[in-house]
């Protein structure tokens, strides 16, 4: 598997989220991440595997696009489709980050 690496930021129609790393989550809920769409910051807990990052990482990008497109998502939506966007990234072995 190509090593996954969170970017620093990511376009998400006009708005740029920052991507950080942080030790814990405001309000944890266990949770591994969130997004932030007044800050523009998506949050990922540190410590997770590659595979679990990925995924987290989709999940919140997930709740940003469709913030931006005025869609509703639950979060059993969110779960499946960033499940299924991190096995098509691993599967062709794209990269993210540098």
């Amino acid at each position: 598997m190509a090593r996954f690496r969170l970017p620093a930021s990511v376009k998400v129609g006009s708005l740029t989220y920052a991507v950080k790393v942080v030790t814990r989550l405001d309000e944890d809920k266990g949770r591994w991440g969130e997004a932030d769409h007044r800050a523009c910051e998506i949050r990922i807990c540190e410590g997770l595997s590659e595979r679990r990052a990925l995924e987290t990482f989709a999940h919140e990008l997930l709740h940003c696009i469709a913030e931006e497109r005025g869609i509703r998502l639950k979060e059993h939506d969110c779960d499946q489709l960033a499940a299924g966007i991190a096995a098509v990234a691993v599967d062709n072995g794209w990269r993210m980050g540098t």
